[in-house]
């Protein structure tokens, strides 16, 4: 019979690459040739997933468990309904960005 220590090995082990592959596949969005997207998205994605890590490490520390609400981009991260402002990225700040980077 697996004590407590194994079976949080095997179930941890298999949650981490779980969710590690889940990461993966959201990086594929980062395609701009398939997807469009804006900085303020980027940004609410990744706020979103370290807030999620920051209350997964506060309830193994704690040894408390809580939930948090699933995600949904904010309306200022909403596109408007006609598509014609949307971009790959915003370019501006693209430019910017290698501007500063170089």
């Amino acid at each position: 019979m697996e004590n407590k220590q194994e079976k949080f090995i095997r179930v941890a082990e298999k949650r981490t690459s779980e969710l590690i592959n889940k990461i993966r596949v959201l990086s594929k969005c980062s395609d701009n040739h398939s997807y469009g997207y804006t900085a303020v998205q980027i940004d609410e994605i990744f706020n979103a997933i370290e807030k999620e890590l920051q209350q997964c490490r506060i309830m193994f520390d704690s040894g408390e468990s809580a939930r948090t609400a699933l995600f949904f981009f904010s309306s200022k991260a909403k596109l408007p309904s006609d598509d014609s402002g949307a971009r790959a990225f915003d370019e501006e700040e693209a430019s910017n960005n290698e501007s500063s980077t170089t």
